[in-house]
């Protein structure tokens, strides 16, 4: 009667040491800010920014975050933020830009 206790309390230690941690498949502040980063330098191209910088990167779950990009303009517009949300897909921080404010 003992026996298959012990099987059973065995399979289920194998079993817990074989799952993946959970922690794993965390986006990193790191990781939101290499995202905004390549945002950042996209925006710039795209709209004849002489200058981005990444204001503020927060995370808002364990898989996504959303990050400020400041852009500086020469004419026109002297200053937008545009918000940009972060997600993580496997490994890979994918980003998507948002509604974009001008002072």
């Amino acid at each position: 009667m003992r026996r298959p206790l012990a099987v059973a309390a065995l399979a289920l230690i194998a079993v817990s040491c074989w799952a993946p941690p959970a922690s794993a498949h965390v986006i990193t502040r790191a990781q939101l800010r290499a995202a905004a980063a390549r945002a950042a330098n996209s925006i710039e191209k795209q709209t004849g920014a002489s200058s981005t910088r990444v204001l503020r990167c927060r995370r808002s779950s364990d898989h996504r975050g959303r990050c400020g990009v400041e852009s500086l303009y020469d004419s026109g517009a002297s200053r937008c933020v545009t918000k940009v949300a972060i997600r993580l897909v496997g490994s890979q921080a994918r980003w998507r830009t948002g509604e974009s404010v001008c002072y």
